[in-house]
């Protein structure tokens, strides 16, 4: 995958607006529910320049961390890094 191919997000106002959501009401901190967002197709992967913690519960399938396959149908909390590159999950992956 080329560098090209990457969605860079600079602040939280992008991460927010990359969803179709407004900006958000604090420029360092928002909470994004996934299964709100309508968009039937993401674009490319992320490399967010902030850092991200993430709650995913209800997961369908299993999660792909390395090489290895995880089972997380509990749930799952991810803390990612800033410059860390990932996809994100479509909102049919969750369990209603």
């Amino acid at each position: 995958m080329k560098a090209t191919d990457f969605q860079v997000l600079h602040s939280v106002t992008e991460y927010t607006r990359y969803y179709g959501l407004p900006d958000p009401a604090h420029p360092l901190l928002t909470l994004i529910n996934l299964a709100e967002i309508t968009a039937q197709t993401l674009p490319a992967p992320i490399v967010a320049q902030l850092y991200t913690v993430a709650l995913k519960r209800g997961l369908k399938g299993t999660v792909y961390y390395g090489r290895q396959t995880y089972d997380f149908h509990g749930g799952l909390l991810t803390f990612l890094a800033p410059a860390r590159s990932y996809r994100p999950m479509r909102a049919s992956t969750f369990r209603k």
